[in-house]
């Protein structure tokens, strides 16, 4: 997965997720994630509150690539391990028929926005 709009770092419930570095922090200490984990968790947090088809995700995670959903959804279970939430993880809903939306509220720094805290709040949207 490239860089691109929204590859710099972005912080959401206790984690902070710097795409460059293929870093994934909790609380300040690393968290293992696979590739595709990541991959995956860049392309929804960038795109928080909004619904991305599987075809979508599946192009962004495994480009030029032919993959099942199930690859799809194997890495979806995987992330919300890594989230901590289980199968219940409120924070990746798959929206049936549609695909899966990232929940929680994604904040980005000030660089970007001019913030006066350092960093800028986006509300995600319920799915």
């Amino acid at each position: 997965m490239k860089g691109g709009p929204g590859y710099e770092t972005l912080a959401f419930l206790e984690f902070e997720l710097v795409p460059a570095a293929r870093r994934l922090r909790r609380d300040g200490q690393a968290v293992a994630i696979g590739g595709r984990a990541f991959d995956l968790l860049v392309l929804l947090a960038t795109h928080a509150g909004e619904v991305l088809s599987k075809r979508a995700l599946i192009q962004g995670v495994w480009p030029n690539t032919v993959v099942e959903d199930v690859n799809l959804r194997a890495q979806v279970v995987n992330l919300r391990k890594v989230l901590g939430g289980g199968g219940d993880c409120p924070w990746l809903v798959n929206v049936a028929g549609q695909g899966y939306c990232f929940t929680a509220p994604v904040r980005r720094p000030l660089t970007l926005y001019g913030a006066d805290d350092g960093w800028q709040e986006e509300e995600a949207l319920s799915a």
